[in-house]
């Protein structure tokens, strides 16, 4: 069978900016996980524009470099050799977004967590998924339908 990992955003930005702390980490990551059959990949454009102002507004790198990593995540679909799905809205139709605005709404009142962790929380419930690859797992745990793995521990997880 195979497990489905939904990638957040500090992933990717992890990815580009090879001074971040966690930099080495997700090189190792992609290098354990490279031959793994039994590991599908995901995200969504929601991860992808969350990555795209942490990078530009909060790290300051030059709109030019994120905007190609962008489209070159886009084209694809890789990070290192490790190829990856983008979740896209059409494949779960059954979520109009008044729908999707409601889940939302209901889950930061519930919670109380980060509005941009929310949503990828309903994204990942949208597709059935109920792993993300994250190095901020606090706000995760509170989420009993998802299990949050940090990357640097992915051999100690069994799928």
């Amino acid at each position: 069978m195979i497990k489905r990992i939904y990638l957040d955003s500090c992933i990717f930005i992890a990815y580009f900016d090879s001074s971040d702390i966690n930099h080495q980490n997700i090189l190792r990551f992609l290098e354990k996980i490279k031959n793994r059959n039994d590991i599908e990949l995901c995200s969504s454009s929601w991860t992808l524009t969350e990555t795209i102002k942490v990078l530009l507004v909060d790290k300051k790198f030059h709109k030019k470099n994120v905007q190609e990593y962008a489209e070159k995540l886009l084209r694809e679909s890789r990070l290192r050799d490790i190829k990856f799905k983008w979740l896209r809205s059409e494949d779960k139709p059954s979520c109009d977004l008044d729908e999707f605005f409601y889940l939302y709404q209901q889950k930061i009142l519930e919670k109380r967590i980060g509005a941009a962790d929310i949503m990828h929380a309903i994204l990942m419930d949208i597709h059935n998924i109920d792993t993300i690859a994250s190095f901020n797992d606090s706000d995760f745990k509170k989420l009993s339908n998802i299990k949050c793995i940090r990357p640097e521990n992915i051999g100690r997880y069994r799928f």
